[in-house]
């Protein structure tokens, strides 16, 4: 791990890639998950972390779908879950596209509470979801994590790939998070 000022940023890439997925799998971001399972599915170099407080037979019920390389974690407390997202190589943040839909407004201004924890984490980030999307706009101008807005599964596990295994690129974004993060504290807001 590098030590970047008060953070210590994980730079940890081996094999399996642990890809951390936090909260409740909902109609906000069950298409994207879906998504992330199918790119990497049934692949031993992945292993997919669902951090929720559902169990796992409520996950594969709101998914409708399972991996060999797919678990569900339950953390007690939010310093549990940041603890837990640091042994992932990555962390993924997505939110569907709702083009069309009565929930359209709704998803294209959301901002995710589990952002800030994930950002907290020092684990590099990379969201999914629609280039028109606040959230997506907040990511890139920030610099605070890879934002994508694919709806191919080869390209999203390049991206994987890439943010698991190129460490500038790890460095700028946990770097980046870091400093983003400091925005939030109620001091300075």
């Amino acid at each position: 791990s590098i030590n970047h000022g008060n953070m210590n940023l994980s730079t940890e890439t081996e094999k399996p890639y642990r890809i951390g997925v936090s909260g409740n799998i909902n109609f906000t971001t069950v298409n994207s998950v879906r998504m992330l399972i199918r790119a990497v599915k049934d692949n031993a170099d992945y292993e997919v972390i669902i951090h929720t407080p559902s169990d796992a037979s409520t996950v594969r019920g709101s998914l409708h779908t399972w991996s060999n390389n797919l678990r569900v974690v339950s953390c007690s407390s939010q310093k549990d879950l940041i603890q837990s997202f640091r042994k992932c190589n990555i962390l993924f943040l997505a939110l569907d596209d709702k083009s069309g839909e009565p929930s359209e407004w709704d998803a294209r201004t959301q901002f995710p509470i589990r952002t800030t924890e994930m950002l907290a984490s020092g684990v590099p980030i990379l969201l999914l979801c629609p280039e028109k999307y606040f959230l997506y706009r907040f990511f890139c101008e920030n610099g605070c994590g890879d934002a994508v807005s694919t709806t191919n599964e080869k390209q999203l596990r390049d991206r994987i790939v890439n943010l698991c295994t190129n460490q500038g690129t790890r460095r700028d974004i946990t770097f980046n998070a870091h400093k983003t993060l400091q925005r939030f504290d109620g001091l300075v807001v």
